[in-house]
């Protein structure tokens, strides 16, 4: 069994044994996440409008656990999903995806346990987000940092 794997288990079953708030990650009055084909309007001229910094009540939520939350940006690689900006929590990379429903941002949870592949990491699918950590650099031996991410995004 990966590594990976059996992290995102054992995270899954760890957050399952804490319950779940009452509060969800979508909830709240967050901007839409940018970085989809197309996402910035026209201003006149044919110039692109400056495209407003990604939200997401998330990322308050790492902010208040005293986490260092970098700026979120569109990935426009694919590899995750159409809309998902991509940040790091305290050295560690996140990438946040919105899709179409719960049911889709579960079934996308393979794909990214594959993109994170021998590295340490999670995905997690919280309604229609998901959330993908991974730690490729080391930032997090200890996995506190992973725990705490996930943690306040379920």
């Amino acid at each position: 069994m990966h590594r990976t794997s059996t992290i995102a288990i054992a995270s899954t079953l760890l957050f399952a044994a804490c319950g779940k708030s009452s509060s969800s990650p979508t909830s709240g009055s967050a901007a839409p996440p940018v970085g989809s084909a197309g996402s910035a309007a026209k201003l006149a001229g044919g110039a692109a409008a400056p495209t407003p910094p990604f939200s997401h009540p998330v990322l308050a939520k790492w902010t208040q656990a005293g986490l260092t939350v970098s700026a979120f940006s569109p990935d426009v690689s694919g590899k995750l999903g159409k809309d998902c900006n991509a940040g790091t929590v305290n050295g560690v990379d996140v990438v946040l995806c919105k899709f179409a429903d719960a049911k889709a941002a579960t079934a996308a949870e393979p794909a990214a346990l594959t993109w994170i592949d021998q590295a340490t990491g999670a995905a997690l699918a919280n309604g229609e987000w998901q959330l993908v950590v991974v730690d490729r650099n080391n930032a997090d031996p200890s996995g506190r940092t992973i725990n705490a991410v996930a943690k306040a995004f379920r």
